[in-house]
């Protein structure tokens, strides 16, 4: 069995049209010449060429036939950053910070509902699970792993260690965050707050 931390990135543009992120790592790869390591069911799918595509589990996680757990965040904030360049508050704004104009805002609502259709084949894959939710961050295992501000839904109990200790145990786990990005009481002001 495998959990997967943050990560699960899509192949997005920036707020300039610019595929910035995704292209840097397509450049790595191919000049590092490390295509031929990556996912084997998934080069096979895709063929010459397309290689980069496994770079990006959207594209191929589904065909993983170890079991997997996804533990991530709905907006993680390496792609905000990283992949769509988005340097805005998109709510509840906090220290100078400015908020978001109405096509920042949407790329940021878009990350949500991309990451939910992207991961979808794989999280409810037999034996696979998923704990995500709508607070902004990257990595949760390292600090937020038992956190009782990080639980979904906010109030709930249900922190990350709790959803991984219920799969582990055999239990079937699909809990991702029903309300969006400000509305997680719990852990919303995390990022935001000085």
């Amino acid at each position: 069995k495998g959990i997967a931390d943050a990560g699960f990135f899509l192949n997005s543009l920036n707020k300039d049209g610019i595929d910035c992120w995704p292209d840097q790592m397509m450049s790595l790869w191919s000049t590092a010449g490390l295509y031929k390591d990556l996912h084997q069911p998934c080069l096979q799918k895709f063929g010459a060429g397309q290689e980069w595509k496994c770079l990006f589990a959207e594209f191929f996680a589904e065909s993983i036939e170890t079991p997997m757990f996804i533990v991530n965040s709905m907006y993680d904030t390496s792609e905000l950053t990283y992949t769509l360049g988005l340097a805005c508050c998109p709510g509840r704004c906090h220290f100078g910070t400015p908020h978001c104009n109405a096509v920042d805002k949407s790329m940021f609502d878009h990350l949500r509902t991309g990451h939910e259709k992207a991961w979808a084949p794989v999280a409810h894959k037999p034996g696979n699970g998923i704990w995500a939710i709508s607070c902004m961050d990257h990595t949760l295992t390292w600090e937020h792993w038992t956190s009782p501000k990080w639980e979904v839904p906010s109030g709930s109990k249900t922190t990350a260690a709790v959803a991984v200790a219920k799969w582990l145990a055999g239990e079937d786990v699909h809990i991702q965050d029903a309300v969006p990005f400000p509305e997680n009481r719990g852990c919303s002001d995390h990022n935001l707050v000085s």
